[in-house]
């Protein structure tokens, strides 16, 4: 197909159907929200001469294990985490690309698409596995929730077509990353379907070209909003590098003028930048200017956990300004089953606090403690739990676990 060329609705899903890829995801030691096991998605070709595929970070998965990748009417390859973002839910994974099939070519992306309500897409992946299945709505609203900003879509999205491409069908141009579906068992929802606006990839995917980091800010300040209104409030005085912002300031600007409308706009603005930051905020309805200091948030390649007979020790993912898991260093990311350490008692989301009556301040710590020469293949670990009680908020308690083997456990 020429580029530029004006492509009717078959043509539309043709292409589509070509560029979109299915994807294997293999978990053994899951770290956060991932499971063990093997579980599928779609992504879509983005970059054929760098074989880079564009798909959701929980379909990709934050965990160490094989990806493999398919095309339509090919078999299925290899593949390997590029960038897993630690923020928004996107990644890119890469294939070979001498095995890209002549048929596919890249997804072009509508980088500057505006949000058009009423825009009639398609979505396209593989709903509980039927592979290669595009499925037809429209653009039913923007919105921030949770943190997020999302385009929602009656596209019907299913098990199956997490990370494939919702596109313009105008335009044949993809304009969101296929995320999720509203569920809520007590009532039946139908149409509520989201996606990931591509405005919030493409500086992802430039970083990445120009061979710097596209990593998130480290959020230093909570931000909250009023229900009628998306616009960027600072719920609590800033901390760390952000002390400028107040409780009650609202974010207008970035410096160069870029406008941002939600805290998701800000964390794309401040994506790949370091050092002092200009914003511009109102204060008391006055527009002043203030100076942050941006540090990047933690990649999630490269990270790792412990392995301790089966307990999985890894470092908390800080989430917001002071969260739930400040100050802590090590938590249970996931306890296999049938292993010697699924018998002493440990819960996933455990904090540990020590062991042995020591204080435990990173995972490398724990490593070097269990492994010291002479060490015994028994240790007690002191950990912190969120409560099942109506008066009480946490409980601590002492674990006594016996293992045979440590391993270090690295996210690649």
């Amino acid at each position: 197909m020429d580029a530029g060329a004006t492509l009717n609705l078959q043509q539309i899903f043709e292409v589509a159907n070509f560029f979109t890829v299915q994807i294997f995801a293999q978990v053994k030691y899951a770290f956060g929200s991932n499971e063990e096991g093997t579980s599928s998605g779609a992504g879509f070709l983005i970059d054929k001469k760098k074989g880079w595929v564009l798909t959701n970070a929980h379909v990709a998965q934050h965990s160490p294990g094989p990806l493999d990748v398919a095309f339509k009417e090919d078999t299925f390859h290899s593949a390997e985490r590029i960038y897993v973002d630690p923020y928004f839910d996107i990644a890119i994974i890469g294939v070979d690309p001498n095995v890209i099939p002549q048929t596919a070519n890249a997804a072009e992306l509508d980088c500057n698409h505006g949000r058009k309500i009423g825009l009639e897409v398609a979505a396209f992946g593989h709903p509980w596995g039927l592979r290669f299945t595009a499925t037809r709505g429209i653009v039913s609203a923007y919105r921030y929730t949770e943190g997020y900003e999302q385009l929602q879509t009656d596209a019907a999205l299913n098990a199956g077509n997490s990370g494939g491409a919702l596109v313009d069908l105008t335009t044949g141009k993809v304009i969101g990353i296929n995320t999720a579906k509203l569920s809520k068992k007590e009532k039946k929802a139908e149409g509520l379907n989201f996606a990931v606006p591509i405005s919030h990839v493409c500086p992802i995917i430039n970083i990445l070209k120009n061979g710097k980091s596209p990593l998130p800010p480290r959020i230093e300040a909570a931000f909250g909003r009023r229900l009628t209104t998306d616009a960027v409030f600072v719920a609590r005085d800033g901390t760390d590098g952000w002390t400028s912002l107040k409780s009650g300031d609202q974010i207008t600007s970035v410096e160069n003028g870029v406008l941002i409308k939600n805290p998701a706009e800000l964390i794309t603005a401040l994506r790949g930048k370091t050092g002092k930051i200009t914003l511009t905020i109102i204060r008391k309805g006055i527009t002043q200017k203030v100076d942050i200091q941006v540090t990047p948030a933690r990649s999630i390649l490269g990270n790792y956990g412990i392995d301790v007979g089966g307990i999985l020790f890894a470092t908390p993912r800080r989430v917001g300004a002071t969260g739930a898991l400040d100050g802590f260093y090590s938590y249970v990311a996931n306890i296999q089953d049938g292993s010697t350490g699924s018998i002493c008692g440990a819960q996933t989301w455990d904090l540990l606090i020590s062991v042995d009556d020591r204080l435990i301040r990173s995972v490398d710590d724990l490593y070097a403690y269990l492994t010291r020469p002479g060490a015994a293949k028994k240790a007690k670990f002191v950990v912190r739990r969120w409560s099942r009680s109506s008066y009480l908020r946490v409980e601590h308690f002492v674990l006594d676990c016996s293992f045979q083997e440590i391993k270090r456990i690295v996210v690649k």
